[in-house]
């Protein structure tokens, strides 16, 4: 994780970022929520992202129960089976510690009001695992 320069996020630092991230990774889908995504566009189309890659490589994920229900799902066996490698990333390991689970069974989600700190990390992973069904080409395997 990489903290924005200066005292506020500025969307346009985000989609050159991002612009960095998709010319040296691969990357098939990214999650996002569509609260500030009219914000954010104007800068990828800025940074060099076409109409047809932002259509195609970013997917709306809302923050509701609907949602994050199935993605908490495929995070948590991911993580029972030990198939989710982070390095030990201090931030990671924070955001997971500060992580609690609103709802139950068919109806949860992360919940930022329960949580003793910042948890914006698993909402991000969580995110990722669920539009990773989306995909239509799976990704290499780099872990067995």
């Amino acid at each position: 994780m990489l903290a924005s320069p200066g005292k506020a996020i500025e969307y346009e630092h985000v989609a050159e970022y991002l612009r960095g991230i998709f010319d040296r990774y691969d990357v098939r889908k990214i999650g996002f929520d569509s609260w500030a995504f009219v914000h954010l566009k104007p800068w990828l189309l800025k940074a060099g992202f076409t109409e047809e890659v932002i259509t195609e490589r970013f997917q709306e994920f809302r923050q509701g129960t609907k949602s994050m229900t199935p993605a908490l799902r495929e995070l948590e066996v991911a993580l029972v089976n030990e198939r989710v490698a982070h390095g030990n990333h201090p931030v990671l390991t924070n955001n997971a510690g500060n992580a609690v689970v609103y709802g139950q069974d068919d109806d949860r989600k992360l919940d930022k009001k329960k949580s003793t700190g910042r948890i914006d990390g698993m909402v991000s992973l969580a995110m990722a695992f669920g539009v990773a069904p989306s995909i239509e080409e799976p990704p290499p395997q780099f872990f067995t």
